[in-house]
């Protein structure tokens, strides 16, 4: 009898604590709209240096993290032929930050906080099949790293989680697991979950089941990834302490279940994803329900083939998967379908962007390369930071996401010619 009142009282008290005001607050919460978007400016990250401890062809990892004094910091992975290996910069201010059309050797250079170094110790290599490793995400987390890494070309469906167990990127005996990765629970497949990494506001952690999301989208082989966003609820404490580490899966596309039908795996082609499609990485906006990911896109008829066959002058010299125009855009996720693919009232295929009819264009990127790097999002402030070059003279730019209810969430005085986003 004892253990049955224990019981009855956890049920009574999550029941509170989904019908209580603030559950049903942050569930009536608006939506962001693409004029909550603006562009800040840019900034350049340090160029030179020689493979694989340089910025230069950098990989797809980027994470933000704010230091206890205030300081505003990005943890970014290097050379992309170097899995694990990371640095961390300093974001540089407001007034130091230039407009798009700025050259790089005019840009303000960000401050070196930590060199590049393996900070995966060597254990980057997760899977030797001729194919490169690739660290895809990190998250600062309660003084300890997450790291995410997979094969590119995996037929074993290899990736998933590390955890160094602490800030600094230097030195040794911080990594585990000492090789492979640690796996995740939830029904999505290991490669899916093995990417982009951000934490979930904290009145949405309890309905959502814990404090941070993970997914990946578009790798090669896309049978084993997603055809499109996923996502992955899992607390990054349990990293390194649970394995397989526990998950819930409320995001995926298994192909061609896309985010809008396709006849085959190969010929989708819709405003959200093709088989050129690539998700940088998003976040997860305070005080509104919406989720949101940065993805490079081709918009032309899908072609596989060489860039001449497939007239693509932005990628001329590949052979593969091509829709040339390109462009980067923004595709926005309502959190009560996530939450209804928890409670197990949708699959997780069945969610769809709310801007999938129109999503909000990045003008800036037009017909970049697709398979652009990596973003970060601070949701403090509504900082959004976006690697889309990954040769030479890398840069970072700087977008403002409102954040309903932060002083912080607009910049003082921005100019008036800064309104930048449109939608599709």
């Amino acid at each position: 009898m004892k253990y049955l009142r224990f019981d009855y009282l956890v049920v009574l008290g999550m029941l509170v604590f989904m019908f209580s005001p603030a559950a049903v607050a942050q569930t009536t919460a608006p939506l962001m709209q693409a004029s909550d978007i603006s562009y800040i400016g840019r900034f350049a990250l340090p160029n030179g240096g020689s493979e694989p401890a340089t910025y230069n062809y950098g990989g797809y990892a980027m994470g933000f993290y704010k230091k206890p004094d205030g300081t505003k910091t990005l943890y970014l992975s290097g050379h992309v032929y170097g899995p694990g290996y990371f640095g961390q910069v300093q974001v540089p201010a407001d007034s130091q930050l230039k407009p798009f059309s700025t050259s790089y050797s005019s840009l303000t250079t960000a401050t070196v906080l930590q060199s590049i170094t393996d900070a995966m110790e060597g254990h980057g290599n997760i899977e030797n099949n001729g194919s490169p490793n690739w660290a895809m995400g990190i998250l600062a987390y309660n003084n300890r790293l997450i790291i995410t890494a997979v094969n590119s070309y995996s037929v074993n469906n290899t990736g998933g989680h590390v955890v160094r167990d602490t800030l600094t990127l230097s030195g040794t005996g911080h990594v585990k697991p000492t090789s492979g990765v640690y796996s995740m629970t939830g029904g999505a497949n290991q490669r899916s979950i093995a990417g982009y990494m951000f934490p979930i506001p904290t009145a949405w952690r309890a309905l959502l089941g814990g404090p941070a999301m993970t997914g990946e989208c578009c790798l090669s082989i896309i049978s084993t990834t997603s055809g499109g966003p996923a996502l992955t609820v899992f607390d990054p404490d349990q990293v390194g302490v649970i394995s397989p580490i526990p998950g819930i899966n409320v995001l995926k596309y298994p192909t061609p279940t896309t985010p809008v039908s396709c006849p085959t795996e190969g010929a989708c082609q819709s405003n959200v994803f093709n088989l050129t499609s690539r998700v940088l990485g998003g976040g997860f906006v305070p005080n509104t329900r919406t989720v949101f990911f940065v993805e490079g896109h081709g918009t032309g008829p899908y072609c596989y083939g060489t860039g001449p066959e497939c007239n693509d002058p932005i990628m001329p010299d590949e052979k593969g998967p091509h829709a040339y125009p390109y462009r980067y855009q923004l595709l926005a996720y309502d959190a009560n379908d996530l939450l209804a693919v928890k409670n197990g009232t949708k699959q997780p295929f069945q969610v769809q962007p709310y801007n999938a009819t129109s999503p909000w264009v990045l003008p800036q990127f037009t017909n970049y390369h697709p398979q652009g790097s990596a973003a970060a999002f601070d949701p403090e402030t509504g900082r959004l930071y976006i690697r889309v070059e990954a040769a030479t003279n890398p840069v970072i730019d700087v977008f403002q996401i409102t954040v309903p209810g932060s002083g912080d969430s607009v910049p003082p005085d921005p100019p008036t010619n800064l309104r930048v986003v449109s939608q599709q």
